[in-house]
């Protein structure tokens, strides 16, 4: 006999065990890659990573993105570098130090001649094969050649000027001419000269890396290549010790070593940042009385990771580090590297507002650093730090400022501990700096972000918002404090939580809080909230950075812990792998009387391709576990049968199978009760 068909009835959103009893939550208690849409849980769209023309060096902390002659831009900020994205073509934009480093006489050219008939070709392909014993070229290069005799039906002249590298293999690279070959076989003869405007600089100790930044200057022509030529900003590449290789858009006219002249110098880019917070240990540091008795105690100061601050002036951005660094200017042109804002201070971060530049940390009536300095600039102008609007102050009580952000008019700065309003009046005092919550601050410079009018960030407690009244907790749709909150702040790793950023997924209505969790020193889980429906949950996933201050497509962007930049919500995939998730239930009660769970009705919409139902049945919710069996759903399996007997269950239901997608409707339990024990 079939038995009553009960729906599944469960909250939207997840509250875990770490934050309520799983029999006595309404919410579901634990999710991976789940989201709540209409109060049902579905699968969160997948993730492709891009194919980029240059390697991202360093771990991302920053990606701001902003809109400048219609192209979608994005600067990436790791510890090593700062980079500019346009599609998928990155840029090391890296500042220049302002101090040269001499390298006289360093530089020779890139020329030679090739083993005896290097070409190869295939009969009736355009492309040609050249052999080139550990050449130092990269798709994409130019070479110029000379000296080849015709090849199998390719004339000399076809071969005998500029081209373009193709694909290239340590000792090959080919290349594409304008007639196809009639034959197979190698060619051109023992007197074929490649040459091009890669240099090689010689500096004895250098310490530079691939994928650097410098800036050539004082040199002089050297084998045919221009003083103008050489003299430029560049990316570095083919390192040894001893010698870096630049490239030029000359073409050496013969080959020569020890050139450049004396004069020649070179201005490296600055130097990198730490990767992880470095905080100092020993017995004793840290408060009296505070942890056993013994054991080293974390010291109070530290060296935080690198984080980069960005703003938009007009057509520049703004971009600073958290160590009073230069604020530096950039106009997008890649040619040239941000440069020194003039006059401008020192700074921890930058945000620009009412058409003036702020820097925090840095009190230039002082003309000192202090943590509490705000200093900010003439209205409309980036070097007037002195005169007309200009000026400083530092906010007495105050902690040192790490971050900010704007809505409906008004600045908020952040401490650690404290909360202010910053708002522009104009006239004499320019500034109104008013402590808006003493107890509540940011935990991290990132951790913040705007939607609709609300600012939403994380403090070292709890999650706050604040709509232009006072402080408040967000919260869940049922209570008054996050349905996740000792999940998070049970688990969390307080010694990397420099590195917790956020961003808003428009789309969703989502705000994504990215932290490491104890046993992690990067980001790998993430606290999401909507801002409609209330609803929090959490998800495991490995970044970095995401844009800021909003996201410019349907396809925000991320940099995982790999480096690698990901244009999420793309597909269901996890980068062209099946993408695992979870979602798991309460443990749902039958009655009082012996119940036998039957069979379990799904409902999906959208599904591809099958996945697990784990269930286990118990007496009791402290009991131990009657029965734990797995079975499959797919979208033939309108019933499937279970036949097993206890009080209380819990259905926990996972996938990874390639190209899936699903969206959960309403599930039933068919159950069949006894007699009361």
């Amino acid at each position: 006999m079939s038995g009553e068909l009960i729906p599944i009835q469960i909250l939207a959103g997840v509250e875990p065990s770490t934050d309520k009893p799983e029999a006595t939550t309404q919410h579901y208690t634990f999710a991976d890659k789940i989201r709540f849409v209409d109060g049902l849980p579905e699968k969160i769209g997948g993730w492709s990573a891009i194919t980029l023309n240059e390697v991202l060096t360093g771990t991302a902390r920053s990606v701001f993105s902003y809109t400048l002659n219609s192209f979608n831009r994005y600067l990436v900020g790791t510890n090593n570098n700062l980079y500019d994205l346009i599609g998928s073509n990155l840029t090391n934009i890296s500042p220049l130090k302002t101090v040269s480093v001499a390298a006289a006489n360093s530089l020779a050219t890139y020329r030679g001649t090739l083993a005896n008939n290097p070409i190869t070709t295939v009969s009736g392909s355009n492309t040609l094969t050249v052999a080139d014993t550990a050449h130092k070229f990269r798709a994409g290069d130019l070479a110029t050649f000379s000296g080849s005799s015709a090849v199998n039906g390719v004339p000399a002249a076809d071969i005998n000027t500029l081209q373009f590298i193709r694909s290239v293999t340590a000792n090959t690279y080919t290349i594409i001419v304008g007639t196809a070959a009639t034959g197979n076989g190698a060619g051109g003869g023992a007197s074929v000269v490649r040459s091009s405007g890669i240099l090689t600089v010689t500096k004895t100790a250098h310490g530079l890396s691939n994928g650097n930044r410098v800036k050539m200057a004082g040199a002089v022509a050297a084998g045919g290549i221009t003083a103008v030529q050489i003299n430029l900003e560049t990316i570095i590449r083919n390192i040894t010790a001893n010698t870096f290789d630049i490239s030029t858009v000359g073409t050496a006219s013969s080959a020569v070593t020890a050139a450049g002249g004396a004069s020649t110098v070179y201005f490296p880019q600055i130097d990198g940042g730490f990767a992880d917070t470095i905080t100092g240990v020993g017995y004793g540091l840290g408060l009296y009385g505070v942890g056993l008795y013994g054991v080293s105690k974390l010291a109070s100061n530290q060296t935080p990771a690198r984080l980069w601050s960005h703003a938009r002036f007009g057509d520049f951005t703004l971009s600073t580090f958290n160590s009073l660094s230069d604020i530096y200017q950039w106009n997008a042109d890649i040619t040239v590297a941000p440069v020194k804002v003039t006059n401008s201070p020192p700074a921890n971060y930058v945000f620009v507002s009412n058409e003036i530049v702020v820097a925090l940390g840095y009190d230039t009536g002082l003309a000192a650093a202090a943590g509490n300095g705000i200093s900010w600039g003439n209205q409309g102008s980036l070097t007037n730090w002195t005169t007309g609007q200009a000026g400083s102050d530092s906010i007495e009580g105050a902690g040192i400022f790490l971050s900010h952000a704007n809505v409906r008019g008004t600045n908020l700065l952040f401490t650690e501990t404290q909360t202010y309003t910053f708002r522009y009046i104009g006239g004499q005092f320019i500034w109104e700096t008013q402590l808006l919550e003493a107890g509540v601050g940011i935990i991290a410079q990132n951790a913040r972000v705007a939607a609709s009018g609300v600012v939403y960030w994380m403090a070292n407690n709890n999650f706050y918002m604040w709509r232009g009244g006072n402080v408040e907790i967000i919260p869940s749709s049922n209570s008054t404090a996050a349905t996740i909150l000792r999940y998070v702040f049970d688990d969390i790793n307080f010694g990397q939580k420099e590195k917790i950023f956020c961003w808003y997924n428009a789309e969703f209505r989502e705000i994504n809080w990215h932290y490491p969790s104890a046993s992690s020193n990067e980001p790998n889980r993430i606290a999401r909230f909507n801002i409609d429906t209330l609803v929090w949950t959490m998800d495991t996933i490995n970044r970095t950075a995401a844009e800021n201050p909003s996201v410019l497509t349907q396809n925000p962007v991320m940099v995982g812990q790999d480096s690698n930049i990901y244009l999420h919500e793309n597909g269901v995939n996890d980068n062209g792998a099946g993408m695992s998730w979870r979602l798991k239930t309460n443990k749902l009660y039958g009655g009082t009387n012996t119940v036998e769970l039957a069979a379990f009705i799904p409902d999906m919409q959208g599904l591809t391709n099958e996945f697990n139902v784990n269930i286990k049945t118990q007496n009791y919710p402290l009991s131990g576990i009657i029965s734990n069996t797995n079975y499959t759903v797919d979208n033939t399996k309108g019933r499937v049968a279970v036949e097993k007997n206890g009080r209380f269950w819990q259905l926990d239901t996972t996938g990874n199978a390639l190209n899936q997608n699903v969206a959960f409707g309403q599930w039933y339990m068919e159950v069949k009760k006894g007699s009361p024990k």
